[in-house]
């Protein structure tokens, strides 16, 4: 990755919950503006670095890995829509 990568693909929030799924393991980030932000992460990467509740983090990924989300309704009240409203676009 970039540093330019780096700026543009990152979040950075306190984890707020920790879920392991089995094979992988689910984090909730709260971000500064209250938003979450989800990871789903293998879990031996997780515990090959493990977090905790409250942990100050940066989520970090590759230009490579974003789908851009496009609106395919007529309303432009987006915190109204459903994941069907939505469509992932090749890139």
């Amino acid at each position: 990755m970039t540093e330019g990568e780096t700026a543009a693909n990152s979040v950075a929030g306190t984890v707020r919950m920790i879920e392991y799924q089995g094979t992988w393991v689910k984090i909730i980030i709260e971000l500064a503006d209250g938003e979450e932000f989800v990871v789903n992460l293998l879990d031996d990467k997780f515990l090959a670095a493990p977090l905790t509740e409250g942990d100050k983090v940066i989520a970090r990924w590759s230009a490579e890995f974003v789908h851009p989300l496009t609106h395919r309704g007529g309303s432009s009240d987006l915190a109204r829509l459903s994941g069907e409203d939505f469509v992932v676009l090749p890139t």
